[in-house]
């Protein structure tokens, strides 16, 4: 039997705003991994008041610290983040599962995302768009179950 799957659930925290209106979506997503029968204890809820006090050092190797105990990245990839995409090619190169997640949102569309996201196929990379709560349950199912 193959290693049980240990997920790493990131998103954008830094050029979010204080009352970002995609906390409800994170909030799914989290919910979701819950009930996908996957090691989800690696997964926790970022938001830039969790990150008050801690010096750009100690959130760098606590990520990766987190990311490398995983074996699968499920990313929300809605808005743009450098710190988002340096933990999806971090999962890239370690031959992790990737699943990026698009919400279709204000009229935007998965074509609004990167080339550097939207281009990088292969093996174990996905990028699935969503709008709705049942969207997301069965794209992290059919990849995480």
């Amino acid at each position: 039997m193959g290693e049980a799957t240990k997920v790493f659930f990131t998103h954008r925290v830094s050029g979010s705003p204080d009352d970002n209106p995609m906390e409800k979506w994170y909030d799914c997503i989290r919910d979701t991994l819950q009930t996908c029968s996957v090691d989800v204890s690696l997964k926790k809820k970022k938001k830039k008041a969790d990150r008050v006090g801690l010096a750009a050092d100690q959130i760098y190797y606590g990520e990766l610290e987190s990311l490398g105990s995983a074996n699968c990245l499920v990313a929300d990839v809605t808005y743009p983040s450098l710190g988002v995409g340096y933990e999806i090619s971090f999962a890239q190169n370690k031959g992790y599962k990737v699943v990026c997640l698009f919400h279709k949102t204000d009229g935007r569309d998965v074509d609004n995302l990167s080339p550097m996201i939207r281009g990088a196929t292969g093996p174990g990379f996905y990028v699935e768009s969503y709008e709705t709560e049942e969207d997301l349950k069965k794209i992290l199912q059919s990849h995480l179950v």
